[in-house]
């Protein structure tokens, strides 16, 4: 029943209405959402593209610069007077010495300043205990020793980061102690990291992020003093590459990938520089970039929010101005369907409802005058045929009866014959009474009974009959006369007289809430399935045939209260054909209480 009543309310036009601007606001909405989406994507690959090119570009300076500082520390390897100082001849005196150590700091100079990125270089030369350097010479200390270690432990890697210094280091010769050869000297060079922060700071250009300079065999980091923040870059890093696999290092590919940091959106950008393991990676903060478009993105929320409301407002007013006077007219016709023609809608507003709803009330008016005219001409038929009816009964049922009456008599059987006579008065007397067509239904079953009992002295000793008492609360319901009698007449005279076996015969009551059905069952053998359903096609079709008794009934009993009522042909469970009466038990949904 619920979900008949959702199916009802989907399929109204106030729902249609309201869900065709429905949809043409999430439409409108979607497009709108659509464009943002398509102008992030827009800027997003634009960014990405900048970022790249970018970032691959400033790498390759770098890696370029790198290699021409490495290149120039190559071409001092093979200065002469280093590799004869190296040697530490007694031959060369200290005067000697001092010049060589003279010129190999006027070779190193030129090397430092020719890049701001520099910011000292020293040789050092294990074989004399010193290293010369571009500000000082003085004896191999500590510090030295330990990078020269860590130099041997990392496969005499071009650079190192140690205690705090970026350095690239080229020895002489190379691999020695994988050719158990001892290092004659090794060359230096420290990048400023300072200047490097500088370099990095170019590129970034004041964007919300962060770029810096990578190293994970050397655990190195330029550019980024905020440690949590990069170390979950180099996380993201990770996952990524974890994903999708690492790039050779020969690739030197420039990668893009969207990151969350402390629950902010980054895009991160990170190349292969080409130099060791060395790789920029450039971070900018999403909202930098699209911190212009949240405000579209609220006018967009303000207009979904502002649609929404449309949305009621306009739902509001159509039920006010379409809906309620549609249901109301709907009303109006579910009343005219239930049979109330008396029903007028009204309508106070001056538009194109007041004018359907005048329209309706006058075809109202214009129905209840072609019913009333056709109501009263049929039922002055029903009259002139009930009397053509009440004259066939009598000549034929006053014979038989007259004939039994005598019979008894001769008999010498008086007490029967009295009582005989008295329900044989009673019987002529209620159908020639004219004064009214509506009685009670007790009086039209009392009438029916004395038919049976009448009929029931001529055939007693061939059938049997049971009856039913009718119920208390159904006594007074008025009925058409005459509705009963011509039934059990017509079961006597087609089946039970002409049956050689015993007959049988029940009257039964049958009630709802609504119905009264009164039954008449026999066991006659005498009504096929071909007439049974030739019976039932007859009431059907009893506009167009000839007017018989139980046409006559079944159209009175519609008339009387509605085409529910009438009677009804079917199979009895005792093999003979059943009768069914239905009548409606309250009286007062009649439509015509007296022809």
């Amino acid at each position: 029943m619920a979900k008949g009543k959702r199916s009802n309310i989907l399929r109204t036009i106030f729902t249609k209405i309201c869900g065709a601007f429905l949809g043409f606001i999430i439409i409108i909405l979607g497009l709108a959402y659509g464009l943002y989406s398509v102008g992030i994507a827009t800027i997003k690959g634009q960014l990405q593209k900048e970022l790249s090119v970018q970032n691959a570009n400033f790498s390759e300076s770098l890696r370029t610069e790198l290699e021409r500082i490495t290149l120039l520390q190559y071409d001092l390897i093979n200065d002469w007077d280093l590799k004869k100082l190296t040697l530490d001849i007694p031959i060369y005196t200290d005067y000697e010495k001092s010049e060589m150590i003279l010129n190999i700091k006027n070779r190193i100079v030129p090397i430092q300043t020719s890049s701001k990125l520099v910011q000292e270089i020293k040789v050092i030369i294990p074989a004399i205990d010193q290293y010369i350097g571009t500000r000082m010479v003085s004896q191999i200390d500590d510090h030295i020793r330990r990078i020269i270690d860590e130099y041997e432990k990392n496969c005499h890697t071009h650079i190192l980061y140690n205690e705090g210094e970026f350095m690239i280091l080229i020895s002489y010769p190379q691999l020695y102690n994988m050719t158990n050869r001892k290092m004659q000297f090794m060359l230096q060079t420290t990048l400023s990291e300072r200047a490097i922060n500088s370099y990095l700071r170019e590129q970034h250009q004041e964007r919300d992020g962060s770029v810096f300079l990578v190293s994970e065999e050397q655990k190195m980091v330029i550019g980024e003093e905020n440690e949590a923040f990069q170390k979950a870059v180099r996380n993201c890093i990770r996952e990524k590459e974890a994903e999708e696999g690492k790039p050779h290092p020969e690739e030197r590919k420039t990668l893009f990938l969207d990151g969350k940091i402390d629950g902010k959106s980054y895009f991160i950008v990170y190349t292969d520089i080409g130099f060791q393991d060395l790789r920029l990676v450039n971070c900018v903060a999403a909202d930098a970039v699209f911190g212009e478009l949240k405000n579209y993105r609220l006018w967009m929320m303000a207009f979904a929010s502002v649609s929404v409301i449309a949305v009621f407002l306009f739902a509001i007013y159509i039920r006010k101005e379409i809906h309620q006077p549609l249901h109301e007219l709907m009303e109006g016709f579910r009343e005219v369907k239930a049979g109330n023609l008396d029903i007028r809608v009204e309508h106070r507003q001056e538009d194109e409802f007041r004018y359907i709803y005048d329209d309706f009330n006058d075809m109202l008016l214009r129905l209840n005058t072609l019913i009333d005219q056709q109501y009263k001409q049929k039922i002055l038929i029903q009259k002139s045929e009930l009397k053509q009816l009440q004259a066939q009964i009598n000549p034929h049922f006053l014979f038989n009866s007259f004939l039994i009456l005598s019979n008894r008599i001769d008999m010498g059987d008086m007490e029967f014959a009295a009582d005989f006579s008295r329900q044989l008065g009673y019987f002529f007397r209620f159908i020639t009474k004219n004064k009214s067509s509506i009685i009670p239904l007790k009086e039209e079953v009392e009438h029916a009974c004395i038919y049976c009992n009448i009929q029931y002295a001529r055939f007693a000793s061939r059938m049997d009959m049971e009856r039913a008492e009718l119920p208390e609360d159904c006594e007074s319901i008025p009925v058409p006369r005459l509705i009963l009698q011509p039934i059990l007449e017509n079961m006597f005279l087609y089946t039970l007289e002409v049956i050689d076996y015993r007959g049988f015969l029940k009257v039964s009551y049958e009630k709802d809430n609504e119905f009264l059905n009164i039954v008449f069952e026999d066991n006659g053998d005498t009504v096929s399935d071909e007439k049974l359903e030739s019976m039932r096609k007859m009431l059907e079709e009893h506009e167009t045939g000839e007017t018989t008794a139980l046409i006559n009934i079944h159209e009175r009993l519609r008339l009387t209260y509605d085409e529910r009522c009438g009677l009804q042909f079917d199979r009895s469970s005792y093999g003979g054909i059943r009768v069914t009466v239905r009548i409606l038990r309250d009286g007062d949904k009649m439509r015509w209480n007296d022809y």
